[in-house]
């Protein structure tokens, strides 16, 4: 992602060089709170992709669409998630404010970390 814009950017053999890989990993694993920002001269400040889009299979999707199968019924995706989030239990007992604030937060990134995939 594009920090400066909030622009998610997917990096492929289309609009990147073999010789710019370097960038596009070191941008990839830009981690936020962990490591920062890569600023990549001339293209402009990057961050991990997945603190908006998790999974991309859409991108995925149209690498195989671009030349290699020309059905999408004819592709098949594997995918394994390491530390997937817990399935959300049944309603729990009404708390206080930080119990259901975080609860809250716990749904929210149950279902959003596993939009991709539906």
């Amino acid at each position: 992602m594009e920090v400066n814009t909030g622009v998610y950017t997917e990096f492929d053999q289309n609009n990147i060089q073999f010789s710019e890989l370097a960038d596009a990993s070191v941008s990839s694993a830009s981690i936020p709170f962990v490591f920062p920002p890569h600023i990549w001269e001339g293209k402009g400040v990057f961050m991990d992709g997945g603190t908006v889009y998790n999974i991309n299979m859409e991108g995925a999707i149209r690498q195989c669409m671009d030349g290699i199968v020309d059905d999408e019924s004819k592709i098949i995706m594997d995918v394994f998630l390491c530390g997937a989030p817990d399935t959300p239990t049944e309603e729990e007992k009404v708390g206080n404010s930080w119990s259901n604030y975080f609860r809250g937060r716990g749904l929210d990134k149950y279902y959003g970390d596993t939009d991709s995939l539906a």
